[in-house]
């Protein structure tokens, strides 16, 4: 019906898309046309006209023009659809969304050091509401393990635990025993350690790397992070000096120096459990399904819906443990961190596994003076109430971390239990 279209040689092609790709996103397509035309007449291409050109640039997807023009990564950020949640489908406890954040002021620790504080928090995802909250000097699973438990007392279990891959989260001690993680890699033994998502009965769901902010938690915690800071900041004993950015961290600071008045450990723990309990009865939400309410009654009448999880002694006694592969040796003992569990009451049920693999050895975090439990690789009890019979340097998961980040860890490596100072459990 109409004149017959011009080709273009695959060679001009290639080099008008290349033209676009290395030159400036808003680059004009017609300055790229004359590039190649005037390559074109030295290289015997027969370049037909700008329109024909254009023509085929219009006919191109809209992913592939987006992918010459901005690049790949950028192309796909722009072309992600949004997941968009219908809550009021969702009930309490049905998904909960799991993160933590570095506080933006110094603060006096109750053991004297000064550190920024770490807060992990719990927010269900159908209601909005912050349903837990620990306040810790570092990202770690131990604090993470001790928030979930003290939930799942408080309101049951919950059905879905959501985060991202931080170490804290994505560790043992709270994704043990789950089919997929990111970190960690293939497991070295047979032997896999609790968690205690798998001895909850909790599914756990990673977020995607780099889209951790899809989290709710991180979107809360925008809300509340600011506020927090602002207000420990203006305490009456503070003055407005504790705040310090991250790239302020040095020595002197970290003592209190002239630039930084660090903030009690009370004032800030009664700032933000203030904060807290104010961001979830605040009223008048406009959030999906709110209608004016306040997070804490969407929370709990969405909870009078559900049908409780109460979690059982031996769930909550196993949940509270930190579980490590052991070797039995000949002598039916084991061996952790400087501790030597067993005495002659275990002995005899130990023995049965010395020279046949690894077994689980579940401790206190707490307190490592308190006997341990031990679990074959299929899950079953080999036997509780393992004394220990030699003490190690440390009494807590916290002080082996504390000392091994501190002066004398820094100082012995792996060593610093025998040469540091000990650290007194909390």
């Amino acid at each position: 019906m109409r004149a017959k279209r011009a080709e273009i040689p695959d060679d001009a092609w290639a080099f008008f898309m290349t033209t676009i790709r290395n030159a400036y996103k808003d680059f004009p397509l017609k300055q790229a046309w004359r590039d190649t035309r005037d390559v074109g007449r030295g290289m015997g291409w027969a370049v037909p006209s700008f329109p024909t050109f254009y023509r085929r640039w219009q006919e191109l997807p809209e992913a592939h023009r987006l992918h010459a023009r901005l690049g790949g990564e950028d192309a796909r950020q722009r072309l992600a659809m949004p997941a968009h949640r219908d809550k009021t489908t969702l009930g309490a406890l049905e998904c909960v969304s799991l993160d933590g954040r570095t506080l933006d002021f110094w603060t006096v620790w109750p053991d004297g050091q000064v550190r920024r504080m770490m807060m992990l928090a719990l927010v269900d995802i159908a209601s909005n509401k912050v349903i837990a909250y620990e306040l810790a000097p570092s990202e770690n699973a131990v604090s993470t393990v001790r928030m979930i438990k003290r939930t799942c007392e408080t309101y049951g279990i919950f059905d879905t635990l959501y985060t991202d891959n931080g170490s804290a989260f994505a560790g043992h001690l709270v994704a043990g025993g789950n089919g997929f993680r990111f970190r960690n890699g293939k497991a070295k033994s047979p032997v896999q350690p609790m968690g205690i998502c798998k001895i909850m009965g909790i599914r756990l769901t990673h977020a995607l790397p780099t889209n951790a902010q899809a989290k709710l938690a991180e979107r809360t915690y925008a809300t509340l992070s600011r506020v927090i800071d602002a207000r420990a900041r203006s305490g009456p004993r503070v003055q407005g000096r504790a705040y310090r950015s991250r790239a302020g961290g040095r020595a002197k600071n970290r003592q209190g120096g002239p630039d930084v008045v660090p903030v009690p450990f009370e004032l800030a723990e009664q700032v933000i459990g203030r904060e807290v309990k104010r961001h979830n009865a605040e009223t008048g939400r406009r959030a999906q399904g709110a209608h004016g309410r306040s997070y804490d009654l969407i929370f709990k009448a969405l909870l009078a819906e559900r049908v409780t999880r109460r979690p059982t002694l031996r769930q909550l006694y196993r949940a509270g443990l930190i579980w490590k592969p052991v070797s039995v040796d000949r002598f039916g003992q084991v061996k952790r961190d400087g501790w030597i569990y067993g005495g002659p009451s275990t002995q005899e049920a130990l023995l049965r596994f010395h020279g046949k693999g690894q077994i689980l050895l579940g401790r206190d975090p707490d307190d490592l003076s308190a006997p341990a439990v031990a679990y074959d690789a299929e899950g079953n009890m080999i036997c509780e109430g393992i004394e220990p019979v030699r003490r190690g340097a440390y009494g807590s998961v916290d002080g082996i971390r504390d000392a091994a980040h501190g002066p004398q860890g820094r100082a012995h490596g792996r060593g610093a239990g025998r040469g540091g100072k000990r650290v007194s459990e909390r």
